[in-house]
């Protein structure tokens, strides 16, 4: 049982080393992200579970139990740390603030955000404890760098494509450009429709580090020649994606990885043809390869979009000179982040709190006496959903406070104490440099938590928890003689009940795994059907209330849910009632615009020009946020006002070609308000127009603007042969929809303009 279980965990192990890289979900609610880390959560359960029969199968043979690794009893006071948090959540919450089950949605968004973190542990674990021989390390190196190859093709091929024009990356072509790269204008340029390529760049900055330690230790020619053209690619793919937190990641795993190889030489106690034999390489080919490829990606990674001057030395000289975008939004995020530690510095404000809380920090600095500063600021952001603070340390911080903090940083600081420890003592000079590739990895992913986020991108997520798990695995060789070591009934006991509880969490984690997958497949389901015309909104409504009661800490579901209430029942109301709920679990900033439709529908205007106000301030092109401003002013009977912010939505689309999904109505309200209320007829009929050119082929359910137009070459331009010909279209489109009364009176018009035009004749 315990050889069945060893191998299923080595197995699981490498399985989620591809799977956390190239999974995703075209039919998720979320396609990209949360897909891997439900992998990461599931394969963590099953991880659970063999080890639970392990332990049960070592407990009844009275061997040494396969206990989680020293290191792990600095986390305890975590525990109570976070358990402090749900009680503070219970406590605070309002009576409207709870969930199905009866647990506040703040503890349930705590868990929904803590999975992925119990999920690392776990692999953390179960790598100290099944790669521990060289010949383990060396077989997971074989399919890291299986996964290393195979990411770095792709985004190779991508290059390609976007340089040449030719279609030859198959995963885009399977993906059919789903996977965007959130507007970055360079980056898209050179890898099109890979993904963010900061999320590809710190995986290969961690990931370099373990293969360049098996580079040094592998003795087969063939092995070798792969390895230096796998590395040699990896480099050029790193440089041409123009990450700074990636080359921050490299630098620090540079430094870490010859610091630790230059003192090892230098206290190795072997015999110096040993030493030469193993570690002597032609490192002329190897540095003139790495030149080459760090060369090659400066060339590609230097190249500028259109319209845009800079080259990737001028932006580099921004960041050093602490000038430019990435650096400004930084230290916006940083500042928003050091104002929320300030509620709470000892045990922070709970985790995943900072993206919740973030817009509403926006909101008091932008409205505070410095509030004219920080709108420059803002007007940088990529986007209001700061979903991270780009600073991993920092958000530790906030959610977790100082405690939280100094407990993560001794946990880590145990890690590398018991690491160097076997690196020093190991008498095999390859399985110390093996060792401290994989800690190089994991310092590459310290480095890069400086300035970017690595413990949230799942596969950086899954490669730091096994590499750290191997970097602190006990040597086979310093446990010969235990294994066979008889032990008490009590210590078998607590084995057994051991192996149940891990049994029990497994369960657990899977359960939750399954569920979220159900609530992803669910969600998309229900939004598509809300989205699409001809949808069903009551099957959409069903849907959505299943993956909202499945998962109660994902606020997404609860927003589209109030979408239904208002799109499709209109009750503002219930609407109202579920955005609110999903300030606790939320921190999709189109919210605030949902919450202002829903106030307008009510009739509160104070609130939704409140609303509409911040929104203006953080973002001022914002899709249909001018429409909202129209629909406002329109029912405060401001014509002027309304019809400039009408006429400023239809000119926002055109500018930034991003059709708005009220630019129809906004043709319509614009022209209505001109026609009807400040007597501009003419500007009238050429918004009417419009209309009709914005449905193309499309017919409406009711011919208005062409009823209109009828009316205005009938009665302001005297012009019977063009409203004969808009009324005839009405009377079309009125006859297919059924409307008899209303073609009715578009008939007595047509047979009056018949008159008309007899008399004149």
């Amino acid at each position: 049982m315990s050889g069945f279980a060893r191998l299923g965990l080595r197995s699981l192990l490498g399985a989620g080393c591809f799977l956390s890289l190239l999974f995703f979900d075209r039919g998720a609610f979320q396609t990209f992200r949360e897909p891997k880390f439900l992998v990461i959560v599931w394969i963590a359960g099953a991880c659970l579970l063999l080890w639970g029969l392990w332990l049960i199968s070592e407990a009844f043979r009275r061997r040494t139990l396969p206990l989680p690794p020293a290191p792990v009893i600095a986390l305890i006071p975590f525990i109570g740390l976070i358990g402090y948090q749900f009680q503070r959540a219970y406590q605070t919450s309002s009576p409207t603030s709870f969930g199905s089950e009866g647990a506040p949605l703040q503890v349930e968004y705590f868990i929904h955000i803590l999975l992925p973190a119990v999920a690392w542990l776990v692999l953390f674990c179960v790598a100290s404890l099944t790669l521990r021989s060289g010949r383990n390390q060396r077989a997971f190196l074989a399919i890291l760098c299986m996964a290393f190859t195979l990411e770095v093709s792709v985004v190779l091929l991508e290059i390609v494509q976007n340089q040449t024009g030719l279609q030859v990356n198959p995963v885009v072509l399977l993906t059919q450009g789903e996977i965007d790269v959130f507007g970055q204008s360079v980056k898209e340029r050179i890898f099109g429709t890979i993904g963010n390529p900061n999320w590809v760049a710190g995986y290969l900055a961690i990931a370099i580090f373990p293969l360049i330690g098996w580079l040094l230790v592998v003795r087969s020619r063939l092995p070798r020649v792969i390895l230096v053209l796998v590395l040699a690619a990896g480099t050029f793919a790193l440089v041409s994606t123009r990450s700074k937190g990636a080359f921050l990641a490299l630098m620090v795993g540079a430094v870490h990885f010859g610091i630790r190889f230059l003192l090892l030489r230098r206290k190795r106690r072997v015999k110096k043809a040993t030493a030469k034999k193993s570690l002597s390489r032609p490192a002329w080919i190897v540095a003139g390869l790495l030149a080459l490829a760090l060369a090659g990606g400066f060339v590609i990674a230097n190249q500028s979009p259109a319209g845009e001057n800079s080259s990737y030395l001028d932006h580099w000289a921004e960041t050093l000179a602490l000038r430019g975008d990435s650096v400004t939004v930084r230290a916006l995020l940083a500042h928003c982040g050091f104002q929320m530690w300030r509620e709470d510095p000892w045990v922070g404000l709970g985790a995943g709190e900072f993206k919740i809380q973030f817009l509403d920090t926006l909101r008091d600095l932008v409205e505070g006496p410095e509030g004219e500063k920080f709108k420059v600021r803002v007007a940088r952001l990529h986007s209001l959903r700061a979903t991270h603070l780009h600073n991993e340390y920092l958000q530790t911080l906030v959610e977790f406070g100082v405690l939280g903090l100094l407990i993560v940083e001794l946990f880590f600081v145990w890690c590398q104490c018991r690491a160097y420890r076997f690196i020093l003592g190991s008498e095999n000079s390859g399985d110390s440099i093996l060792r401290i590739g994989f800690l190089s990895g994991v310092w590459a992913g310290f480095g890069g938590s400086l300035f970017d986020y690595p413990f949230h991108r799942p596969a950086q997520v899954f490669l730091l928890a096994v590499l750290l798990g191997i970097a602190i695995a006990l040597p086979n060789r310093w446990e010969k003689g235990e294994t066979a070591r008889p032990r008490g009934l009590w210590l078998s006991g607590i084995g057994i009940l051991l192996g149940v509880a891990l049994a029990v969490v497994s369960v657990f984690l899977m359960w939750q795994a399954n569920a979220k997958y159900v609530a992803q497949r669910l969600g998309f389901w229900g939004k598509t059907s809300l989205e699409i015309a001809g949808g069903d909104p009551g099957r959409a409504y069903q849907a959505l209330a299943t993956a909202q009661d499945l998962v109660p800490g994902e606020g997404e579901y609860t927003l589209w849910l109030a979408y239904y209430y208002l799109a499709a029942k209109g009750d503002p109301n219930l609407a109202i009632r579920q955005i609110r709920r999903a300030r606790e679990t939320s921190d999709n900033p189109n919210r605030v615009m949902l919450e202002a439709t829903a106030q307008l529908q009510r009739n509160d205007y104070l609130t939704a020009g409140q609303l509409l106000q911040f929104v203006g301030i953080l973002e001022p092109n914002k899709v249909g946020l001018q429409f909202l401003k129209g629909r406002l002013f329109e029912k405060q009977q401001r014509w002027k006002e309304a019809a400039r912010a009408y006429l400023a939505e239809i000119q926002n689309s055109r500018r930034t070609g991003e059709r708005s999904p009220h630019l129809e109505e906004s043709y319509l309200h614009l022209a209505g308000i001109l026609e009807k209320q400040l007597g501009q007829y003419e500007e009238a009929a050429r918004y009417y127009k419009g209309f009709l050119e914005t449905l193309g082929d499309r017919k409406p359910t009711y011919p208005e603007a062409r009823l209109r137009l009828g009316d205005l070459s009938l009665n302001r331009f005297y012009d019977l042969e063009s409203a004969e010909w808009y009324y005839n279209e009405a009377l079309e489109i009125l006859k297919d929809q059924g409307a008899e009364q209303d073609a009715g009176e578009v008939e007595k018009i047509l047979e009056d303009i018949q008159n008309r035009k007899e008399r004149f004749r």
